[in-house]
């Protein structure tokens, strides 16, 4: 297989998979990021369950859905695509070609080294999308955005174009150590159930065991970087300022002011609990989808 039809269907396989992690984990992203930008009013996953479902309505779970795919498709399309051509790069450069199973250190640094490209495409989606999720009905009945379009507006006119990527240095501090842990922490997983179930390769692990592999890879990923995942959040719903700089330190002075060291973990029960379901269907996704292209559907 070439290198380039290689990278398309690991392009494809992203889009697709990344649709798949959205469906399974919206509900519990939205309470993650509610629980960070208002704690306030969301203090626990299940009261802010109970809280939007009554004051809204079940389906205000899934608020921001249309710009979560946007990012989970363009994330996850870039992340895999750019993990694959760095793959064959470095195989082509440093392993004389050699299609053996990478070390699980190369399968970290090479997801940390895609997740550069991902967090610069999807930096301006995810701001909409945090924003949107954020927008709870305020005491006089109102909530600030009608919809994604309506968000993207205000948020540009308020701070121009270039502010939609004001969440960008946070993105790029979450995505890279994400990566590098997602990246390797499946490989780490898949590759003990293989020696495991003694398996001759990871085509062979079932759909339960990539769901376990992807579940895992996610929880821990999320553990490891919640903190910069809270800054991003609360950079997106401040005001806008003259100095990009200057948000990050009124997020990070917000957050220890009012919760101490502490509020740098808010809603990371929420990622967690999201991070299996998401990411176990995402690699399900993308495995299975790979194994389809790789067959000619």
């Amino acid at each position: 297989m070439s290198s380039s039809a290689d990278v398309s269907k690991a392009l494809i396989s992203g889009t697709f998979s990344g649709a798949c992690s959205v469906i399974a984990g919206q509900p519990l992203d939205t309470v993650r990021v509610r629980m960070q930008t208002s704690p306030h009013k969301f203090s626990t996953i299940t009261s802010t369950f109970i809280k939007t479902i009554k004051e809204e309505r079940i389906f205000s779970l899934y608020k921001g859905v249309s710009p979560a795919l946007t990012c989970a498709t363009i994330e996850n399309a870039v992340v895999f695509a750019a993990n694959r051509q760095i793959e064959n790069i470095y195989r082509t450069n440093f392993l004389n070609g050699d299609k053996s199973p990478l070390s699980l250190t190369s399968s970290a640094v090479i997801g940390g080294l895609s997740g550069i490209f991902s967090a610069i495409a999807i930096s301006p989606p995810e701001m909409i999308k945090v924003r949107m999720q954020a927008d709870s009905i305020k005491e006089n009945g109102t909530r600030k955005y009608k919809g994604s379009i309506d968000c993207i507006i205000k948020s540009s006119s308020e701070s121009g174009i270039l502010g939609l990527f004001r969440g960008l240095p946070a993105q790029l501090a979450r995505d890279i150590p994400f990566n590098f842990v997602f990246f390797g922490g499946y490989a780490t997983v898949s590759d003990s159930l293989v020696k495991i179930k003694n398996l001759k390769s990871k085509d062979e692990l079932s759909s339960l065991d990539l769901i376990f592999s992807g579940g895992m890879a996610g929880v821990i990923g999320w553990a490891f970087t919640i903190p910069m995942d809270v800054i991003k959040s609360k950079v997106s719903c401040l005001p806008p300022r003259n100095k990009s700089s200057q948000l990050y330190i009124d997020a990070i002075q917000t957050i220890l002011h009012d919760h101490g060291p502490k509020g740098f973990f808010k809603g990371l029960g929420a990622a967690s609990l999201r991070a299996f379901p998401s990411n176990g269907a995402l690699f399900l996704g993308y495995e299975y989808s790979q194994r389809l292209l790789n067959n000619g559907l």
